[in-house]
């Protein structure tokens, strides 16, 4: 038995076509619906009622197809072209009928509405920080890039939270979650026809200006945002200081697409920081050019830490009681093929940053060991005190990697002094005491760098098992002049004394605060009165010239 249509509306379909075209059209049917034939000038020959029904019409007489429907380009999952009639979006079918030169066409239709808006949906919600509500990163690309496009003049504002990762990783990520949410919910009041404000990034907001291109407009609105972060935030019972480093890039000034215009603002917000945090900056070429020398600078360095290109210099320590040669500090230094000599607090940040700092610590640790197991073995055993980055510090390996070191090259631990900031052993206070315990067990020496330049607090020195404060040389440089340092050094010793640790005073410059540390019975003296910081080969030289 042939197949056969179940309404009169379908036989008036059938006869339209040729014998030869109705198993090709009855196959289309299996896979779509709401059959529409056209003529040659696009006017409605035949419609079924669901397409009537899309396009809100009781007759099809007299309408044209391309007048019910409209083209919206190809469907991105299937390849067919999209239309949509009133409300509903549909796939089309389109296939000529007849013979050839007839010009009828049948356009057959799949719904994919509810797939659109589940697209749409999903788009949205892409398009949106699930914290806090407001737009996020990859929507404020899609929109700079639309006003790009249409050349827009606009000015956009990265705001990076300077003290947020600090009051996420002391006071929990609740407390960090609901700050943000409370700052996202103050920038959302700022919304108007040309700000629009985005979160970006974690500890991230950014503001797009549209229209704003004058300097002083956007002063105006820095200005703003720096006496909203003036105030503090009330979290969680808890007052929270903050404040922001800012970046802005205009366009047009350079950038060709929103990536551009993006990382013309981050790198205004990275020269904030580097210059000290909390302020603006106006993206410029002079930023670029400080960029690009930072690039060449971690390129060399990178190439520096593969060929172990560093080399130590020494500055000695010496007794207060009876002026020997007590210890020294070993300091690394760079000279640069093409960047000739690099300070180390040019190159230190950098390697920092660019997560270079652990291999060079080691390679300093090693090769300090190595030279002074070989002072040792010419009869000279002096401490080496050896400076610890924080991240060095914070390794869980780390202890390994000093027993290792000391193991390999055969330095007594006892001679073995390691430098800490201050600052570094409060972060985490609990996990350093363990490190710190855990040092003392294998025998090497812990000193605190820079002592007095740090938090407030001196709670933490009843925990720690320290053996030496240095005095930071910002108190030596006038100790013997200026009252306020006599004050600070004074206390300095006597605390150390009262907690059975040794002192040594850095930066020892001149010969007038020599009177004043020896009185006050400071244990050891390190600075240029002495001695610069020298090669290996002149420590023992120096060593054989001090009066005995």
């Amino acid at each position: 038995m042939g197949r056969t249509f179940i309404d009169q509306e379908q036989e008036a379909f059938i006869q339209l076509l040729n014998k030869e075209d109705t198993e090709q059209v009855l196959s289309l049917l299996d896979r779509a619906s709401a059959p529409v034939i056209t003529d040659s000038k696009g006017r409605i020959l035949y419609t079924s009622r669901l397409f009537m029904t899309w396009a809100g019409i009781d007759n099809a007489e007299g309408h044209t197809y391309s007048g019910l429907t409209c083209s919206l380009g190809k469907d991105s999952v299937s390849g067919l072209p999209l239309a949509r009639i009133n409300e509903e979006v549909v796939q089309v079918y389109a296939v000529p009928l007849g013979e050839e030169g007839c010009g009828r066409t049948l356009h057959l239709h799949r719904s994919v509405t509810r797939r659109v808006e589940a697209e749409k949906e999903a788009e949205t919600l892409a398009y949106r920080d699930s914290l806090t509500g407001l737009h996020n990163r990859r929507k404020l690309r899609s929109d700079l890039n639309s006003s790009v496009t249409l050349r827009q003049p606009m000015t956009l504002l990265v705001i990076d939270l300077d003290k947020f990762k600090y009051y996420n990783d002391t006071l929990g990520h609740f407390t960090g979650d609901a700050l943000i949410m409370e700052i996202a919910a103050q920038l959302k009041k700022w919304k108007t026809r040309e700000c629009h404000v985005y979160r970006s990034g974690g500890d991230e907001f950014s503001i797009r200006l549209d229209s704003v291109y004058n300097t002083s407009l956007i002063e105006r609105y820095v200005q703003r945002l720096e006496r909203f972060f003036a105030e503090p935030f009330h979290i969680k019972g808890r007052e929270l200081s903050m404040s922001a480093s800012i970046g802005a890039a205009k366009f047009p000034g350079g950038a060709s697409d929103a990536d551009e215009l993006m990382q013309q603002a981050t790198t205004a917000v990275q020269f904030v920081k580097r210059s000290g945090k909390s302020g603006w900056q106006l993206y410029g070429s002079h930023i670029r050019t400080q960029f690009d020398q930072k690039y060449l600078l971690e390129k060399r360095l990178r190439l520096a830490v593969e060929n172990q290109s560093f080399h130590l210099e020494f500055q000695p320590q010496i007794s207060g009681a009876d002026h020997r040669l007590v210890g020294t500090e070993a300091l690394i230094r760079w000279k640069d093929d093409q960047l000739g000599h690099v300070p180390p607090a040019r190159f230190l940040p950098v390697a920092e940053e660019s997560g270079l700092m652990n291999r060079i610590g080691e390679w300093v640790l090693e090769e300090a060991c190595r030279t002074a197991a070989s002072w040792q073995k010419e009869g000279l055993s002096i401490r080496m005190g050896v400076n610890i980055s924080p991240s060095q510090f914070q390794r869980a390996d780390f202890v390994q990697t000093v027993s290792a070191v000391l193991a390999k090259t055969g330095l007594a631990p006892e001679l073995l002094d390691l430098e800490i900031t201050e600052n570094d052993l409060l972060y985490h206070q609990d996990s350093c005491l363990h490190i710190l315990q855990r040092l003392k067990e294998i025998g090497v020496k812990l000193s605190i760098d820079d002592f007095g330049t740090g938090f407030s607090s001196l709670s933490y020195l009843r925990q720690f098992p320290v053996d030496t404060l240095k005095i930071d040389k910002s108190f030596i440089k006038e100790v013997y002049e200026n009252k306020n340092d006599q004050a600070i050094v004074t206390s300095i010793i006597q605390l150390a004394h009262n907690m059975e640790m040794r002192v040594i005073a850095e930066g020892v410059e001149e010969q007038q605060s020599l009177p004043f540390l020896m009185e006050r019975n400071c244990d050891e003296l390190q600075g240029f009165y002495y001695s610069r910081p020298v090669p290996p080969e002149k420590i023992l030289l120096f060593h054989k010239e001090l009066p005995s």
